[in-house]
């Protein structure tokens, strides 16, 4: 064979392998929050928006940061996979698990908010529960 149809019979393996696997969902999902009270909107990111996959055996959140007023917190919710019991986050650390409600495939959404009277920044992830 030439050169030229190995090279074309080739590139149509590459492209046929590459768009045929299925994508694999990601087991954790880090965020990054940012909230001051006063501060021009935009110059901020109070909510974060994580996305993991479906797991049955739940969730857990681990929290690297959190600083700002003494009534800092972190909340994380979701409306994915009939909801779940809204996660608050006050120090570091890692929390127990959680489960959804119902149970789905395909990926969760979690949306994770800063708040507090003056300030609060946080760090940290969420993953499966394994």
């Amino acid at each position: 064979m030439s050169k030229k149809i190995i090279s074309i019979l080739s590139l149509i393996l590459i492209v046929t392998f590459t768009f045929s696997g299925t994508a694999l969902a990601a087991t954790s999902d880090e965020w990054f929050v940012n909230y001051a009270k006063g501060v021009p909107e935009g110059s901020t990111n109070p909510v974060d928006y994580l996305s993991v996959g479906y797991y049955s055996g739940g969730y857990v959140a681990k929290c690297t940061k959190i600083n700002g007023s003494t009534d800092r917190m972190v909340k994380i919710t979701s409306s994915s996979a009939g909801g779940m019991n809204t996660v608050t986050i006050t120090t570091t650390g890692t929390t127990p698990s959680w489960k959804m409600r119902s149970s789905t495939t395909g990926n969760v959404s979690f949306k994770v908010t800063a708040s507090g009277n003056l300030s609060c920044a946080s760090t940290g992830l969420i993953r499966i529960n394994n």
